[in-house]
C-alpha cells in the first residue's frame, strides 16, 4: 500500500505522511526527517488487529520499536557474516532487521476511525472507537454501525476507490474534524466483518442514500467483479 501511496499523484491518498522501510538501517539513514516531529505511529507492513503497532514519542523510541518488529535473527547468517568481516576488509554485514515496517505521522485527538468496505457501488461503514487509554482502534472491540457519519466521508472513500480503479476495497479512514486521512487500505485478503454484520449500506444515486438491507458476502463479491468487467475494467464514474 505505502508504495502505491508514494507513487500516487492523488492528494486524498497523501493527506498523511507515511514512509515504508525494508530494514532498520534505512530508518537510521533517514533520521533527519524525524527531527521536527513530536510523535509517530510505527507498524509492521503486514498484520491485523493492531498487532505490533506502537506510538513513539521521539526517534530513540521509534528506533527501539522498529528493531522489535523488524528483527530477523539467524545464528548461521550471523556467524557467516562475522567470518566475512574478518576475511574481507570493509565488508558490510547483512541486516538482522529485515521485516518491512511503516512509519506514519501521529494524528492527535482522534477518538477512533472508520472501516469502509466498498463492493462496487455499495459502501459498508463500521465505526471503531479507540481502546481504553490507547490510541489504537482496530482490535479493540468497541464497534458500532451508525448511519450518522462525517459529512464528506463517503465522497472521500469513493474518490479513493475511483483513483485505485478497483471493484472492491477495504479502507481505514480517520477524521479529525477537518481532514480525512487514509490510514490503510487493502485490495486483497481483507476482513469482511463489516459487510457480514451490517443491516444496511450506503449507495450513491445522484446523492447518497441508505439502503436498509442485509447483504450476502458471496453475492456482493461476484456482483462487484462482474460489474467491473462489464464496465471495461473501470470503476464507476
Amino acid at each position: 500500500m505505502e508504495i502505491i501511496r508514494k507513487i500516487s499523484n492523488d492528494k486524498n491518498i497523501k493527506t498523511i505522511d507515511s514512509q515504508v522501510y525494508g530494514t532498520v538501517e534505512e530508518l537510521i539513514s533517514s533520521k533527519n526527517i524525524y527531527s521536527n516531529k513530536s510523535a509517530y505511529v510505527i507498524k509492521p507492513s503486514e498484520g491485523a488487529m493492531s498487532k505490533g503497532i506502537s506510538l513513539a514519542k521521539d526517534f530513540k523510541q521509534l528506533l527501539a520499536d522498529a528493531k522489535k518488529i523488524s528483527a530477523t535473527p539467524s545464528l548461521i547468517i550471523d556467524l557467516i557474516d562475522r567470518m566475512r568481516t574478518l576475511k574481507h576488509k570493509g565488508y558490510i554485514k547483512e541486516s538482522t532487521h529485515r521485516k518491512k515496517f511503516v512509519v506514519q505521522d501521529f494524528i492527535p485527538n482522534l477518538q477512533g476511525d472508520w472501516k469502509v468496505l466498498i463492493y462496487w457501488n455499495k459502501f459498508y461503514v463500521l465505526r471503531r472507537l479507540n481502546r481504553e487509554k490507547d490510541f489504537r482502534a482496530s482490535g479493540g472491540g468497541r464497534l458500532s454501525y451508525t448511519r450518522d457519519i462525517p459529512n464528506g466521508m463517503l465522497d472521500y472513500a469513493k474518490s479513493i476507490i475511483k483513483h485505485l480503479n478497483l471493484p472492491n476495497v477495504s479502507l481505514d479512514i480517520a477524521f479529525d474534524g477537518k481532514t480525512f486521512y487514509l490510514l490503510e487500505f487493502q485490495a486483497v485478503y481483507f476482513g469482511t466483518y463489516t459487510l457480514e454484520h451490517s443491516s444496511f449500506y450506503f449507495s450513491f444515486n445522484k446523492e447518497w442514500e441508505i439502503v436498509e438491507k442485509k447483504s450476502i458476502l458471496e453475492d456482493e463479491y461476484v456482483r462487484s467483479i462482474i460489474s467491473y468487467i462489464d464496465n471495461d475494467l473501470k470503476y464507476l464514474e
